[in-house]
């Protein structure tokens, strides 16, 4: 058959090396889609090193386009190549869907997050610290405010708590 693009979207050393092996042989342009950054991710220092970038740079500009579901991504890629390579693509956000979500009551004051933490760089440390702070600054008076975590940190965010005689 014919084939118009080669679309790439997986682990970055192997799959967009190979969409520009794969566009070259078909005679068609490739796209890259980046999930996450590479050599600029915060969470994979070690992913910078010289090779790499230079690496992520040629098929950046070899590439026709690029799509990410991330503003802040976009914004990082746009000053790596060329601005209108980059388009962000919505990761299928849906107001009708979410409109049959039911919210959540609380007794009390709640401060809410839900997510993933990585330590050391992404914590609810500064929380869990100012929610300790505000205790010891009222004395034996209860303020009435809980942290409510949704995700897989749970135990860490217990942990962290309990270090500084949170529950």
């Amino acid at each position: 058959g014919c084939v118009n693009v080669v679309l790439a979207s997986g682990w970055p050393w192997t799959s967009f090396a190979l969409a520009k092996r794969l566009a070259s042989q078909l005679q068609c342009p490739f796209v890259l889609d980046y999930r996450d950054l590479w050599t600029s991710n915060l969470f994979m220092p070690h992913w910078n090193t010289r090779r790499r970038r230079a690496k992520e740079l040629k098929l950046l500009g070899q590439c026709a386009a690029v799509t990410t579901v991330s503003p802040h991504t976009a914004q990082v890629l746009r000053s790596l190549c060329s601005y209108d390579k980059v388009h962000v693509i919505s990761n299928g956000y849906d107001s009708q869907r979410l409109s049959k979500v039911e919210p959540s009551t609380f007794s009390e004051p709640a401060i809410v997050f839900a997510g993933t933490l990585y330590p050391p760089l992404i914590t609810l440390d500064p929380v869990l610290l100012a929610m300790a702070n505000i205790r010891d600054s009222h004395g034996s008076a209860k303020l009435p405010c809980r942290l409510h975590y949704f995700g897989p940190n749970g135990r860490l965010v217990e942990e962290r708590g309990g270090a500084i005689g949170l529950s």
